[in-house]
């Protein structure tokens, strides 16, 4: 009696041994879970993984269309220190964009479906390896290789590059109102840029089959904002020198830019950088340059007795550092 008593003891002690086991199994188990969660929504976690991030957008030009875009983002950390992570973060687009117009008139661009690889984004955040005061922290430099199967997949390269010229004997020359067209069919694929001189009229054209709401941005000169119906158009007088940005309200990718200048000679570079400004004589030049991302820079022009001259390197984009 007393020996079945010891077994039946035995078997009690043993199953609730293995019941703690596996209990702290497991607790263990839904830790890991949940500290794997936590790491999967933290894009600076010290854990290599490769989300996959779906995007859908609709409505997309007159046709009403369909773009889908596949981020693949995989995220390797690497140990630099006991105390910090380098994270390496890579967004790759794989995209599908379908036909953003079925006008006949439309480029042929905008009338086909377009499909491959995007720009790849490129991140690399520092970032330490515990919490600091309860807050993830990560911070670094972000920019992009142009990989584009296709050059409407890649990020807009276009920009305004505008040559200002002035000499001491033509400051008072007074530039003449010159009309310039917007024409919003343009708008849909592209941005559209344009460059004009004080009391000059910008003519606001819709060519298109749909309503645009054409909205300026502007700092000096009063702000345009109406909707014109198709084969419409709307009339501005801009007054004073400025830069303006133009959108619609309703297709939030359209946009213009209008530059508005206080010297008659001007010009847009070409991709190369050449330009051509007429009417000005042989002498030196006061030449102020201006890029959409760059910002501004100053340099002298000499126009030789042909009216060529020679070419000038110019800097763009870099802070002076104060002497």
């Amino acid at each position: 009696m007393k020996k079945n008593f010891s077994i039946g003891m035995s078997c009690l002690l043993l199953a609730a041994v293995t019941n703690l086991i596996a209990q702290d199994a497991t607790n263990s188990m839904q830790n890991e879970e949940a500290d794997l969660a936590k790491k999967l929504q933290n894009p600076v976690a010290s854990l290599i993984s490769v989300p996959i991030q779906n995007n859908w957008d609709f409505g997309i030009g007159p046709a009403h269309s369909m773009k889908y875009t596949a981020n693949i983002q995989p995220v390797v950390p690497i140990g630099i220190s006991e105390d910090w992570n380098l994270i390496i973060r890579t967004i790759m687009p794989v995209i599908y964009a379908e036909a953003v117009s079925d006008n006949p008139l439309a480029p042929p661009s905008a009338r086909e479906s377009h499909s491959g690889l995007g720009d790849i984004t490129q991140s690399f955040f520092l970032s330490p390896k515990e919490p600091v005061g309860g807050w993830i922290l990560g911070a670094g430099p972000v920019g992009y290789y142009p990989t584009a199967t296709e050059s409407e997949l890649a990020h807009s390269e276009e920009e305004l590059r505008v040559i200002l010229c002035q000499s001491a004997e033509q400051e008072n020359v007074t530039p003449l109102g010159k009309e310039i067209l917007i024409n919003a069919l343009d708008m849909r694929d592209r941005v559209v840029r344009d460059i004009t001189t004080p009391r000059g009229k910008v003519v606001f054209l819709n060519s298109d089959e749909v309503s645009h709401n054409v909205h300026t941005y502007a700092t000096k000169n009063d702000v345009f904002n109406k909707t014109i119906a198709p084969g419409s158009k709307e009339e501005q007088v801009l007054a004073k020198g400025d830069k303006i940005t133009v959108k619609c309200d309703i297709h939030d990718w359209m946009s213009a830019v209008v530059f508005v200048t206080d010297t008659p000679f001007y010009a847009v570079t070409g991709e190369d950088g050449s330009f051509t400004i007429s009417g000005l004589k042989p002498g030196k030049y006061k030449a102020e340059l201006w890029h959409e991302k760059l910002g501004k820079a100053k340099t002298e022009i000499v126009v030789k007795d042909d009216g060529s001259s020679d070419p000038v390197a110019v800097t763009m984009g870099e802070k002076k550092g104060k002497k």
